[in-house]
């Protein structure tokens, strides 16, 4: 089993390798900075089977990195690590949960060899592991399409302060709701919106809001055009002699 772990404490970095390699996971790949270690699945996302991320880092904390490995469809499994309270590890699994990220415990710092050791008992092997097919790839005129039958579709992720837990705002995300490929992410449909022609082009507001969310699209919806209606005037005010 390939395994990542990303944290940057260089001490709780050797640590946890040092622990892995007593237990018999000799291939180990140790990332301080969240970028690097986004970088190398990028590259290939296979590249590792198991990550062990630690939540607080600066550049990149851990919640973002597990919204990154959603949209990189990482099929391996994740083990959240952080110094915070359960409360607030738990919000944060959800989170990830919510990116379709195998979530398959979480530890607290300073790591426990027997917790550890626990957790990675009950680790599927990764021949057991269900491989996800690549997405089809779609063509501008089946976005224009799925625009006009209603595809599109907006869903919302909460916004949360991992100092308290609380959720202090919420994030609206587009997705293509695929009536035979599922739920598809924005970097399968988003680049095809330049592509189409310009008169053709696809408003990101077009997007079905969900039941609780009409009020605010059209809010969104007034605030822009009056925006533009302001834009414009300032435009005309300063060609005047």
């Amino acid at each position: 089993m390939k395994i990542l772990a990303v944290d940057d404490e260089p001490f709780a970095l050797r640590l946890i390798t040092h622990q892995l390699g007593r237990l018999g996971f000799a291939d180990v790949l140790a990332h301080e900075r969240a970028t690097d270690a986004l970088a190398l699945l990028q590259q290939d996302i296979r590249a590792v089977d198991l990550i062990l991320l630690d939540l607080q880092m600066p550049e990149m904390d851990g919640v973002e990195f597990a919204r990154h490995l959603g949209e990189l469809h990482f099929a391996g499994c994740v083990i959240l690590i952080s110094a915070e309270d359960g409360r607030i590890i738990e919000t944060v699994r959800k989170l990830a949960r919510a990116h379709n990220l195998d979530v398959r415990g979480a530890l607290h710092k300073p790591v426990m060899p027997d917790q550890l050791q626990r957790l990675l008992e009950e680790l599927p092997r990764p021949s057991e592991r269900a491989i996800r097919p690549p997405r089809r790839e779609y063509s501008p005129v089946r976005l224009l399409q799925a625009i006009g039958q209603g595809e599109l579709i907006n869903v919302y992720q909460p916004q949360v302060e991992l100092a308290t837990g609380h959720v202090v705002g919420v994030e609206t995300l587009v997705r293509w709701q695929h009536p035979e490929d599922g739920l598809v992410g924005p970097e399968h449909f988003v680049p095809l919106a330049g592509r189409a022609p310009p008169h053709r082009r696809p408003d990101p507001l077009d997007a079905r809001p969900g039941p609780d969310a009409g009020t605010r699209l059209g809010r969104v919806r007034a605030a822009r055009a009056h925006r533009r209606e302001r834009l414009h005037g300032q435009s005309r005010r300063a060609r005047l002699p």
